[in-house]
């Protein structure tokens, strides 16, 4: 009998494409996996969502900070923040509070009275430490024209205020900022991949 060929024996045969299903589902002759694995096509789809990101860029009269937003834990908070920073409502306004207070607030225009409505508060999982970003409570909710930047940990924020970022960089210049001082503009970079897509 001819003998197998080496080649053969140590590199098993890929899937052909018709054996490959959206989302995981086993194909035709296609063997079980392992139970607690994933397949290659539920990695990528993990991966390539992991990858998502917005980055508010805030300009300030001391420097600029990068916010990244929490989309998956805070999706109706971070949006009506991309809004706001979209239509320039954040835009030369001042920051109220700083050290010794902690925290750094901004994003109370006055000139936009109807914004000081609440949203509905978003309660997750993610602690206020250096750098997080909250928003302040009004009533029975989150209002929606202020945000925050805490300079040090605050533990009894949480559990209350809607945490829906953190400072990537620039937190040097929030610990820098003092009442008076004024946000420029908000921009907002968003970058969604897929595997080797992308948009900006």
């Amino acid at each position: 009998p001819q003998a197998a060929s080496p080649q053969a024996a140590s590199h098993p045969q890929m899937p052909d494409a018709g054996s490959v299903t959206p989302c995981g589902m086993k194909a035709s002759g296609e063997p079980e996996p392992v139970p607690g694995s994933s397949t290659n096509a539920v990695s990528y789809a993990l991966a390539a969502y992991r990858k998502n990101s917005t980055i508010a860029q805030i300009e300030t009269t001391r420097g600029t900070i990068e916010i990244e937003l929490f989309r998956e834990d805070a999706p109706v908070t971070a949006e009506r923040f991309v809004v706001m920073a979209k239509r320039g409502i954040y835009d030369d306004t001042e920051f109220t509070k700083a050290a010794p207070f902690a925290v750094i607030e901004g994003g109370n225009p006055t000139e936009w009275p109807g914004l000081q409505r609440t949203i509905p508060s978003e309660i997750n999982m993610r602690p206020f430490e250096r750098g997080s970003v909250g928003v302040a409570i009004s009533g029975g909710g989150s209002d929606s024209g202020k945000f925050f930047i805490t300079l040090a940990p605050q533990p009894y924020l949480d559990g209350i205020n809607t945490c829906f970022g953190h400072v990537v960089s620039g937190i040097q210049v929030a610990d820098r900022l003092a009442p008076g001082d004024r946000m420029r503009r908000v921009t907002i970079k968003e970058t969604v991949h897929f595997h080797d897509y992308q948009r900006y």
